[in-house]
Protein backbone atom coordinates (compact mmCIF):
# COMPACT_ATOMS: atom_id res chain seq x y z
CA UNK A 1 0.00 0.00 0.00
CA UNK A 2 1.17 3.54 -0.66
CA UNK A 3 2.70 5.45 2.21
CA UNK A 4 0.64 8.61 1.48
CA UNK A 5 3.61 10.56 0.10
CA UNK A 6 2.50 13.19 -2.42
CA UNK A 7 3.05 12.04 -6.00
CA UNK A 8 2.48 14.23 -9.03
CA UNK A 9 1.29 16.82 -6.50
CA UNK A 10 -1.40 14.59 -4.94
CA UNK A 11 -1.35 12.89 -1.58
CA UNK A 12 -3.26 9.60 -1.51
CA UNK A 13 -6.07 11.21 0.50
CA UNK A 14 -6.31 14.18 -1.88
CA UNK A 15 -6.37 11.87 -4.90
CA UNK A 16 -9.10 9.68 -3.40
CA UNK A 17 -11.16 12.77 -2.47
CA UNK A 18 -10.91 14.13 -6.02
CA UNK A 19 -11.77 10.74 -7.51
CA UNK A 20 -14.92 10.43 -5.40
CA UNK A 21 -15.86 14.06 -6.16
CA UNK A 22 -15.64 13.35 -9.91
CA UNK A 23 -18.23 10.55 -9.84
CA UNK A 24 -21.32 12.85 -10.05
CA UNK A 25 -19.93 14.39 -13.27
CA UNK A 26 -19.34 10.93 -14.73
CA UNK A 27 -22.92 9.92 -13.88
CA UNK A 28 -24.28 13.18 -15.31
CA UNK A 29 -22.56 12.55 -18.66
CA UNK A 30 -23.62 8.88 -18.71
CA UNK A 31 -27.23 9.96 -18.06
CA UNK A 32 -27.05 12.59 -20.82
CA UNK A 33 -25.76 10.00 -23.27
CA UNK A 34 -28.45 7.52 -22.19
CA UNK A 35 -31.25 10.08 -22.76
CA UNK A 36 -30.00 10.31 -26.36
CA UNK A 37 -29.92 6.53 -26.70
CA UNK A 38 -26.17 6.03 -26.25
CA UNK A 39 -25.44 3.38 -23.65
CA UNK A 40 -22.27 4.04 -21.67
CA UNK A 41 -20.75 2.44 -18.63
CA UNK A 42 -18.79 4.24 -15.95
CA UNK A 43 -15.45 2.49 -15.63
CA UNK A 44 -14.67 0.83 -12.37
CA UNK A 45 -11.89 2.64 -10.57
CA UNK A 46 -9.10 0.90 -8.75
CA UNK A 47 -6.74 2.79 -6.54
CA UNK A 48 -3.05 2.19 -7.18
CA UNK A 49 -1.09 0.24 -4.62
CA UNK A 50 2.17 2.13 -5.19
CA UNK A 51 3.61 5.11 -7.01
CA UNK A 52 5.13 2.97 -9.75
CA UNK A 53 1.64 1.96 -10.94
CA UNK A 54 0.56 5.52 -11.86
CA UNK A 55 1.79 5.41 -15.46
CA UNK A 56 0.07 2.07 -16.07
CA UNK A 57 -3.22 3.39 -14.73
CA UNK A 58 -3.03 6.45 -16.98
CA UNK A 59 -2.30 4.34 -20.07
CA UNK A 60 -5.46 2.30 -19.72
CA UNK A 61 -7.73 4.72 -17.87
CA UNK A 62 -11.17 5.30 -19.39
CA UNK A 63 -13.89 7.33 -17.65
CA UNK A 64 -16.84 6.17 -19.76
CA UNK A 65 -16.96 3.36 -22.31
CA UNK A 66 -19.63 3.46 -25.02
CA UNK A 67 -21.13 -0.02 -24.88
CA UNK A 68 -21.78 -0.63 -28.59
CA UNK A 69 -18.69 0.87 -30.17
CA UNK A 70 -16.32 0.37 -27.17
CA UNK A 71 -14.89 3.86 -27.77
CA UNK A 72 -14.28 5.90 -24.64
CA UNK A 73 -15.07 9.40 -23.42
CA UNK A 74 -13.09 11.30 -20.79
CA UNK A 75 -14.90 13.53 -18.30
CA UNK A 76 -13.32 16.58 -16.66
CA UNK A 77 -15.09 18.61 -13.96
CA UNK A 78 -14.55 22.36 -14.00
CA UNK A 79 -15.35 24.85 -11.24
CA UNK A 80 -16.63 27.38 -13.80
CA UNK A 81 -20.06 28.63 -14.91
CA UNK A 82 -21.41 28.28 -18.43
CA UNK A 83 -24.65 27.11 -20.02
CA UNK A 84 -23.62 26.23 -23.60
CA UNK A 85 -20.29 25.60 -25.32
CA UNK A 86 -20.66 29.02 -26.95
CA UNK A 87 -20.60 30.86 -23.62
CA UNK A 88 -17.68 28.96 -22.10
CA UNK A 89 -16.12 31.71 -19.94
CA UNK A 90 -12.63 31.74 -21.48
CA UNK A 91 -11.19 31.81 -24.99
CA UNK A 92 -9.48 28.47 -24.37
CA UNK A 93 -10.29 25.45 -22.23
CA UNK A 94 -8.04 22.97 -20.46
CA UNK A 95 -8.30 19.54 -22.09
CA UNK A 96 -5.82 17.34 -20.22
CA UNK A 97 -2.21 17.30 -19.12
CA UNK A 98 0.10 16.67 -22.03
CA UNK A 99 1.60 13.66 -20.26
CA UNK A 100 -1.82 12.22 -19.41
CA UNK A 101 -3.11 12.49 -22.97
CA UNK A 102 0.06 11.20 -24.58
CA UNK A 103 0.24 8.17 -22.26
CA UNK A 104 -3.24 6.93 -23.18
CA UNK A 105 -3.02 3.84 -25.36
CA UNK A 106 -6.56 4.36 -26.64
CA UNK A 107 -7.44 8.02 -27.07
CA UNK A 108 -10.99 9.05 -26.12
CA UNK A 109 -13.29 10.17 -28.95
CA UNK A 110 -14.07 13.25 -26.87
CA UNK A 111 -13.42 15.02 -23.61
CA UNK A 112 -16.59 16.23 -21.86
CA UNK A 113 -16.05 19.27 -19.65
CA UNK A 114 -18.73 19.52 -16.95
CA UNK A 115 -19.50 22.70 -15.02
CA UNK A 116 -19.66 21.89 -11.29
CA UNK A 117 -21.77 25.03 -10.89
CA UNK A 118 -24.41 24.61 -13.61
CA UNK A 119 -24.14 21.00 -14.82
CA UNK A 120 -23.63 22.31 -18.37
CA UNK A 121 -21.33 20.40 -20.70
CA UNK A 122 -18.86 21.46 -23.37
CA UNK A 123 -17.21 18.73 -25.41
CA UNK A 124 -13.82 18.57 -27.10
CA UNK A 125 -13.66 16.15 -30.06
CA UNK A 126 -10.35 14.31 -29.91
CA UNK A 127 -9.67 14.74 -33.62
CA UNK A 128 -9.29 18.49 -32.98
CA UNK A 129 -6.02 17.68 -31.14
CA UNK A 130 -3.99 18.92 -34.10
CA UNK A 131 -5.29 22.40 -33.24
CA UNK A 132 -4.64 22.20 -29.50
CA UNK A 133 -1.91 24.32 -27.99
CA UNK A 134 0.38 23.52 -25.09
CA UNK A 135 0.69 25.81 -22.10
CA UNK A 136 2.63 25.51 -18.89
CA UNK A 137 0.17 26.41 -16.15
CA UNK A 138 -0.24 26.09 -12.43
CA UNK A 139 -2.58 23.32 -11.39
CA UNK A 140 -4.41 24.92 -8.46
CA UNK A 141 -5.58 21.59 -7.05
CA UNK A 142 -2.13 20.03 -6.98
CA UNK A 143 -0.19 23.26 -6.46
CA UNK A 144 2.37 22.41 -9.15
CA UNK A 145 3.29 23.59 -12.64
CA UNK A 146 2.38 21.19 -15.46
CA UNK A 147 2.04 21.20 -19.24
CA UNK A 148 -1.57 21.24 -20.45
CA UNK A 149 -3.28 20.85 -23.78
CA UNK A 150 -5.63 23.77 -24.41
CA UNK A 151 -8.41 24.01 -26.99
CA UNK A 152 -9.94 27.10 -28.57
CA UNK A 153 -13.51 27.73 -27.36
CA UNK A 154 -14.67 27.74 -31.02
CA UNK A 155 -13.93 24.00 -31.20
CA UNK A 156 -16.22 23.10 -28.28
CA UNK A 157 -19.41 21.21 -29.14
CA UNK A 158 -22.43 20.05 -27.16
CA UNK A 159 -23.13 16.53 -25.88
CA UNK A 160 -25.70 15.99 -28.64
CA UNK A 161 -22.89 16.25 -31.18
CA UNK A 162 -20.94 13.54 -29.31
CA UNK A 163 -24.08 11.37 -29.35
CA UNK A 164 -24.44 11.78 -33.12
CA UNK A 165 -20.77 10.92 -33.55
CA UNK A 166 -21.26 7.84 -31.39
CA UNK A 167 -24.21 6.67 -33.50
CA UNK A 168 -22.15 7.13 -36.66
CA UNK A 169 -19.30 5.13 -35.16
CA UNK A 170 -21.65 2.37 -33.99
CA UNK A 171 -22.89 1.87 -37.54
CA UNK A 172 -19.32 1.94 -38.92
CA UNK A 173 -20.62 4.21 -41.65
CA UNK A 174 -17.98 6.63 -42.96
CA UNK A 175 -20.73 8.59 -44.73
CA UNK A 176 -22.65 9.19 -41.48
CA UNK A 177 -19.41 10.06 -39.73
CA UNK A 178 -18.52 12.67 -42.37
CA UNK A 179 -22.07 14.08 -42.16
CA UNK A 180 -21.67 14.60 -38.40
CA UNK A 181 -18.36 16.37 -38.96
CA UNK A 182 -19.80 18.59 -41.68
CA UNK A 183 -22.80 19.49 -39.47
CA UNK A 184 -20.43 21.35 -37.17
CA UNK A 185 -18.16 22.74 -39.85
CA UNK A 186 -15.27 20.36 -39.17
CA UNK A 187 -15.02 19.61 -42.88
CA UNK A 188 -13.47 16.51 -44.31
CA UNK A 189 -11.61 15.26 -41.28
CA UNK A 190 -10.60 11.72 -42.14
CA UNK A 191 -13.48 9.32 -41.64
CA UNK A 192 -10.91 6.54 -41.37
CA UNK A 193 -9.73 7.97 -38.03
CA UNK A 194 -12.24 5.85 -36.09
CA UNK A 195 -14.05 3.61 -38.58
Amino acid sequence: MSDGTPTFGYSDDNFRRRLVASLPSLELVAEGLARAGVSAEVSEYRFRENVQEIAGYTEGEKDLVLRKSRFCVEVKSRDLSWTTPGDYPYGTAFVDTVAGFERKRKKPIAYVLVSNRTGAMACVPEFTCTGWTQERRRDRERGILDNFYMVDRKLLVDLDWVCRLSFALETSSPDKYVDVLNDHGFGNTSAARYV
